[in-house]
């Protein structure tokens, strides 16, 4: 039989599956029961799937990232001024953007 011609109700295997979202067992962060990846709280411990890390929109609502990203782009704009004004750039605005961008890859990569 090839993919896609088993029949369940009346409609083709694929078919059944497409209109469903994908779902996951997961282990709940909180009390490590294995649970549903759709689930919107743990039925033992009652807390999110996710830790209660993301927010509305599924990216982590860090403050890092904020300030890490204009700190690098304060750095930036004072590199810029500098190379428009046609003097040598200060180090204050390379490590401005060093600073910020090393601390924007520390608070994205690094392990919770």
């Amino acid at each position: 039989m090839r993919y896609g011609t088993l029949r369940l109700s009346g409609k083709p295997l694929a078919d059944e599956f497409e209109s469903d979202p994908l779902m996951a067992l997961i282990n709940c962060p909180a009390c490590d029961l294995p649970i549903s990846s759709l689930v919107e709280a743990c039925p033992r411990c009652g807390g999110p799937p996710d830790g209660g890390r993301r927010g509305k929109r599924g990216f982590d609502r860090n403050p890092h990232y904020l300030v890490s990203v204009s700190v690098f782009l304060v750095g930036c704009y004072l590199f810029w001024r500098d190379w428009q004004l046609g003097a040598q750039a200060s180090p204050v605005s390379a490590s401005l953007m060093a600073v910020g961008l090393l601390w924007y890859v520390v608070v994205r990569f690094w392990p919770r």
